[in-house]
């Protein structure tokens, strides 16, 4: 009989232990998008769009992430972290085939609407799916680890559908990489109808749906550490979503023929592949306060060079704006998930996000506004002096936060130091 539940409990460790491997998978098909090298040349040029149109586009895209990720993410903590993946995965290809084929502003917007919701399924759950998987082997503390490689692989798969969307755009159209990554986004479907729901490995609480909801937001208004993070993420995520935009009109603007596209954004991503592997790396070394620091410092700083040097030679500030975004990412989302029961993980790290697409629906058209009127020059100008004057606030709070943090906070896995 022990013999018998043993071989169930390995079993089931083992399905768990599939599930990281499968979301690797997961990662590469669902960012195999080769339409993102051209993807704001299309709007300008296929769809007659201003850049402050497309800005304006994309604060609608976070607006109805900010309506929609609080409730999305509670589904996840109520129904299943695989559930609201699913839900998800099954509407992204939808957004992605209405971005396509739109040929009007209205059409544009409902594309973004259907994508952003897709996006909040996925968000938060994707996040606790994976470090529910680790909890129930264990493993819970190798969290930003693995979400660091897992980025690294989104990445990767974005280097690769850069080097093919760019060139095939070239000779095509703009649109065939649009429905290239929609019909990846249907395999990335596929895989998540192979994971195990990751079990439950804490005292069962069993919540309402609006009741989830209403816990989350007591849980983040009370627990400064928590809050303050959110904050930082939300500002550092202006630089994020900035750089994304921008950085194919720069290219425009200094020359860069479309069929090369592919080359700077494979570097850009590149180093996000890297800044995603080094995360905790970093923690390691430096500790948690003083890299999330250095980070803040990095995606100011290079919008700051960016905006004083109008050349082609400061290309690489997009990197180390990559870099320290996606070495950023995994861990705010590790802390998060470290100082979240797991009732309302899935819902603490959508609100995350929400705070993100926030920061970002106010910022974005003042930004995409400047760099309309004056030059991508003073949008860059704008973007540093927001990230380092906010993000300087937002961090000293964390850090008082950490400070006097309530014995209550105590994380329930540290960071795995570096190797």
């Amino acid at each position: 009989m022990a013999t018998g539940a043993s071989e169930a409990n390995q079993g089931l460790r083992s399905k768990f232990e599939q599930n990281i491997r499968r979301f690797y998978l997961f990662a590469f098909f669902f960012n195999f998008q080769p339409w993102i090298p051209i993807w704001v040349l299309y709007l300008i040029e296929e769809r007659g769009l201003s850049l402050a149109q497309v800005a304006a586009m994309e604060a609608v895209f976070q607006g109805v992430i900010v309506l929609a990720e609080m409730p999305t993410g509670a589904i996840a903590d109520r129904w299943g972290r695989r559930t609201s993946m699913l839900l998800g995965g099954i509407g992204a290809p939808i957004g992605i085939v209405v971005f396509g084929l739109a040929d009007g502003f209205g059409l544009l917007l409902l594309s973004y609407a259907i994508w952003a919701f897709s996006f909040t399924l996925f968000s938060g759950a994707d996040t606790a799916f994976v470090y529910d998987s680790l909890a129930s082997v264990k493993r819970e503390g190798e969290f930003s680890r693995v979400m660091g490689k897992g980025r690294a692989v989104a990445m990767g798969a974005a280097m690769v559908g850069a080097l093919i969307g760019a060139p095939v755009a070239a000779l095509t159209d703009l649109t065939t990489p649009i429905f290239v990554g929609a019909a990846m986004s249907v395999l990335a479907v596929v895989v998540v109808l192979t994971f195990r729901e990751p079990a439950r490995h804490e005292e069962h609480i069993d919540l309402k749906y609006f009741q989830i909801i209403r816990e989350a937001m007591l849980y983040a208004r009370r627990h400064a550490r928590v809050r303050t993070m959110m904050a930082l993420h939300a500002v550092l995520a202006i630089a994020a979503l900035s750089a994304f935009i921008m950085i194919q009109p720069y290219l425009s603007d200094h020359d860069v023929p479309t069929a090369q596209f592919g080359i700077f954004v494979v570097a850009s991503h590149g180093a996000a592949a890297l800044g995603s592997l080094a995360a905790h790396r970093l923690v390691g070394r430096l500790g948690e306060g003083a890299t999330l620091g250095l980070l803040t410092g990095a995606l100011g700083g290079g919008f700051l060079v960016l905006a004083g040097v109008d050349s082609l030679i400061v290309f690489p500030a997009f990197c180390l704006i990559y870099f320290a975004n996606s070495a950023f990412v995994p861990l705010s989302n590790g802390y998060v998930s470290r100082y979240s029961p797991q009732h309302l993980r899935a819902t603490l790290i959508s609100v995350t996000s929400m705070a993100a697409s926030l920061a970002v629906v106010v910022s974005q058209p003042a930004i995409g506004y400047t760099a309309d009127a004056t030059s991508l020059q003073g949008g860059f100008a704008l973007v540093g002096a927001i990230v380092l004057a906010l993000g300087s606030l937002a961090m000293l709070a964390w850090l008082v936060a950490f400070k006097d943090g309530e014995a209550a906070d105590l994380p329930l896995a540290a960071p795995v130091p570096a190797d």
